[in-house]
């Protein structure tokens, strides 16, 4: 709108009627947002319009007298206006609380169509109910203009129904709010929005609505005024107002009158169209009743999502572990649920690519969110669908109608009753109520015409949630959408370990089976494990026997089980190195291998229902990559009989095909194995030195050289300070606990009893790297204690606190503490020096817990108390401060 306001005093007629309609119909507001949010410009243009309507006072309140006028509006609102005017610019000038909160999205909202008359005809309006958080304390139920209204003439009648609203509202049992209202009319005069007093009845429903958090047809208009007690009072020009339904979008289907409404004139009108209501409280449940299609679908999302389900069984979601998720644009990392929950509550519309490999858990999360949403009441004003991507473009294509209301009313009219119709679907997603959950959308990544429905559809419902479920592998498919990728990222240790005891509990298992430490512990083959009766040892093993569990799942299949896992293997080998094939070139290499093509058809046929291989369109891939490294793997083993690894096998192993090769190799081949291992590990100890130490656990007939190659390479990078980014220390936290036991303890043991500093520093670094393996034997940590009250022990710290935070060495820290205690009680002055400033260096920390120091301060008060020493008791009352703060 500029810094210019000469049209308030000095415009000719039509300018000054341009320039107040568009100031009062949110031109104003959106100024006096700018301010509030520290735009120079808009600071600018608000202090210029506060001086302009102060120094040419009357020459503005003629002008807004005759705008008045030419409305047949009441002119004693001209003082008013212009003292709200006033009043709104001082306000944002000054960074007034009552309007920041309003920078804020809202707590919720509800969107209603009403229907008004003025002369002889009709018109539609828009009524929005917001609520907002507010500090406010006090039981306070106020129901204000927002401030993009403010400046909207109100006549006598209209502002009779908004104190009778309020009036209702206060004898009713619903909670306070701060709620502030919109109107708006749809037409060419916006600034006669509010005029008349039967919209109170549609304001007091939509507030019952709001603070309910109900579902909401706005097909449904109220033409009735409403009274303090509830009771609905007759309007007049219930037959101007009929004659707008078609007018609405979407289309009026009820009108609901007072019941003491005379009507006449409605003869055209549906037999349904006229509902008489007593009160408020009939109008509310004649929503309710027409919104039940928005409960009944909402019912069959929860009987579909109610149970965790994996292969043929069903458990409760209370044995889920829900994953962490990787928002890509901030960064920010969350747990699915409460990153999806935060931005539902908050208003903020949620359209995302949720992206991981195969086998994750993307479609398990999708049902979890569904679930939740389900199951909340907090956000029973959502509707979540469930759709697989193959069924929406199956009825994309098939449905004349192409728009997704057409689409869903199709999809559910077999499956619910009541069920809703095109209107219904078409006013939820404008409203913002529908929660989209999309999965396999990578099996139509290939059609171009599905994707720009996709497109078209993001355009025309931009309040729509959606979260489509895509592969990894094929979400560049997707890049022309511009959604924000959300990961999921792989289950922890930790978690995937807790997920697997929940599993195995929920299924009855008495103890839960072991788990693959391969990176990304996949929800599928964790479900998997829990169901299959594996015994094997070593990784390579371990996966061979879940692929064959996952096989025995097709049913008949024309080869023996083992022979068709092997001839997978050399399949995969064959085909190029990537995560998925066409399906002719995976069908041609299966023909290769099986040399018979009646064979390789059977077995084609067999495989496309195996959960072992997963098919997309023209394409196929494993379930998993993991499942694809393992029967590469299994290949790689095949070409080792010689007792050598050949060059052949070599080149083709990576860091993960090597743990996974381990335990496939037979005995004789060992020697050659761990050779070559150790070679690739002093040549490259980044690539290599984790998979060297995890090796160590796949096999017993490890050379003790090679664990003793790894701990020298190790303390030679520690003492040059590239342990950590050559990946040596990933090395030592990846030792089995045998190897901790039998290797890394007795080589920490030799460096703490060195007279070397660096000895010692490097013992407390090389046993904080294993804290989370084996728990700290007492001898070590007795070595420790002594090594810390030493002059320089401090130069360790940091590998202290690391040490001693793990759960596991809480045993081990409590008799660390005991240690250095009992040299209080030295009668060496300078060992009671060391065992003070060695305590003070741990409280420093916060390495101590609250009990140890509660023991601890005990004794430095008695030292207070009775040493001898002056420099003791003051060394004392020092650290006794600290750990008292």
């Amino acid at each position: 709108m500029g810094n210019s306001w000469a049209w308030l005093t000095d415009g000719s007629p039509q300018e000054f009627h341009d320039g107040w309609c568009a100031l009062i119909n949110g031109g104003l507001w959106e100024v006096g947002k700018q301010a509030l949010q520290g735009d120079p410009h808009a600071v600018v243009a608000l202090s210029a319009l506060a001086e302009a309507t102060v120094r040419c006072a009357d020459a503005f309140r003629d002008r807004l007298r005759w705008w008045l006028g030419r409305y047949a509006a009441a002119a004693e609102l001209t003082e008013t206006l212009m003292e709200r005017l006033r009043s709104f610019t001082a306000q944002c000038l000054q960074n007034a609380p009552s309007l920041t909160i309003y920078l804020q999205p809202p707590l919720s909202h509800v969107t209603l169509q009403g229907v008004g008359v003025q002369g002889n005809s009709g018109y539609i309006v828009r009524v929005v109910l917001e609520r907002w958080a507010t500090d406010r304390t006090d039981q306070d139920k106020s129901l204000l203009p927002h401030p993009a209204v403010w400046l909207l003439p109100q006549d006598a009648d209209f502002q009779d129904g908004l104190a009778s609203v309020q009036a209702w509202w206060q004898n009713t049992p619903l909670p306070s709010a701060h709620i502030t209202w919109r109107i708006a009319r749809l037409d060419q005069q916006p600034s006669l929005a509010l005029k008349g007093n039967s919209l109170s009845a549609l304001l007091a429903v939509g507030l019952w609505l709001l603070l309910d958090n109900a579902p909401v047809d706005p097909s449904i208009t109220v033409s009735a005024a409403v009274r303090p007690d509830g009771q609905l009072l007759p309007v007049s020009s219930v037959e101007e107002k009929a004659q707008q339904r078609h007018r609405a979008d979407p289309p009026l289907r009820h009108l609901l009158i007072a019941a003491a409404q005379q009507v006449s004139g409605l003869e055209h009108c549906p037999p349904d169209f006229l509902q008489r209501v007593h009160t408020v409280a009939e109008a509310r449940e004649f929503f309710l009743v027409h919104a039940q299609p928005f409960q009944t679908v909402r019912d069959h999302t929860h009987r579909r999502v109610a149970y965790l389900r994996f292969f043929d069984r069903t458990i409760s979601w209370d044995a889920y572990e829900e994953p962490t998720v990787r928002v890509s644009e901030s960064g920010e990392r969350a747990e699915l649920w409460a990153w999806f929950n935060t931005r539902l509550r908050s208003g903020q519309r949620v359209q995302c690519l949720l992206t991981a490999p195969s086998g994750m858990g993307k479609t398990t999360a999708l049902r979890f969110c569904a679930y939740r949403l389900c199951t909340d009441p907090a956000l029973r004003s959502l509707v979540p669908i469930v759709l697989d991507a193959t069924q929406w473009s199956a009825l994309f294509f098939n449905t004349p109608l192409k728009a997704l209301p057409a689409i869903l009313e199709h999809l559910y009219r077999p499956l619910v009753d009541p069920a809703p119709d095109y209107d219904h679907w078409r006013a939820w997603l404008l409203q913002g109520r529908v929660v989209l959950l999309v999965d396999q959308a990578e099996q139509v990544a290939h059609l171009w015409d599905f994707r720009d429905h996709l497109r078209s559809v993001l355009r025309e419902f931009d309040r729509l949630h959606l979260l489509i479920a895509v592969r990894s592998e094929w979400l560049s498919w997707f890049s022309d959408l511009n959604l924000p990728l959300v990961q999921l990222e792989p289950l922890s240790e930790q978690k995937a370990q807790s997920l697997c005891t929940r599993f195995a509990a929920a299924l009855g298992l008495s103890s839960p089976p072991s788990l693959p430490s391969l990176g990304g512990c996949p929800l599928l083959l964790i479900a998997a494990l829990c169901q299959s009766p594996l015994t094997a040892f070593g990784q390579g093993q371990l996966m061979v026997q879940l692929a064959e569990w996952l096989l025995s799942r097709c049913g008949d299949l024309p080869l023996p089980d083992a022979r068709v896992l092997r001839v997978l293997a050399e399949v995969t080998f064959a085909l190029p190195d990537k995560a998925a094939w066409r399906d002719r070139e995976f069908y041609e290499a299966l023909q290769k291998v099986t040399g018979a093509t009646p064979t390789a058809d059977a077995l084609w046929v067999a495989l496309k229902r195996c959960p072992l291989l997963s098919f997309h369109a023209e394409s196929v891939a494993f379930s998993h990559t993991l499942l694809a490294e393992t029967l590469r793997a299994l290949a790689l083993a095949s070409r080792c009989t010689d007792g050598t690894l050949p060059p052949s096998v070599q080149q083709y192993l990576t860091p993960l095909r090597a743990l996974l090769l381990a335990s496939l190799l037979p005995r004789h081949t060992a020697p050659a194995f761990w050779a070559w291992l150790q070679r690739k590990m002093e040549s490259d100890p980044k690539g290599w030195a984790e998979a060297v130490a995890q090796c160590l656990n796949e096999r017993t007939d490890y050379p003790h050289q090679t664990v003793n190659l790894l701990l020298s390479r190790w303390f030679e990078a520690f003492q040059k300070g590239v342990n950590e980014r050559d990946g040596w220390d990933k090395a030592i936290k990846a030792l089995p606990p045998n190897v901790v036991n039998n290797f890394v303890f007795p080589d920490a043991q030799q460096k703490l009893t060195s007279r070397s500093l660096s000895d010692r520093k490097s013992a407390a670094h090389l046993l904080a790297l294993v804290a989370h393996t084996v728990k700290i034997p007492s001898a070590l940590v007795e070595l420790l204690a002594d090594a810390f009250m030493d002059e320089y022990g401090f130069t360790f710290l940091g590998a202290l606190k690391t040490l001693f935070a793990h759960p596991l060495q809480h045993e081990p820290l409590c008799h660390f503490v005991s240690t250095v205690t009992k040299c209080l009680d030295s009668e060496s002055v300078l060992q009671r020096r060391r065992a003070i400033r060695a305590i003070d260096q741990l409280s420093e920390a916060s390495v101590l817990t609250d009990a140890l120091k509660a023991e601890i301060t005990d004794r430095l008060e008695e030292l207070v108390r009775s040493d001898l020493d002056p420099k003791v008791r003051s060394m004392a009352q020092k650290t006794l401060s600290r750990l008292l703060t």
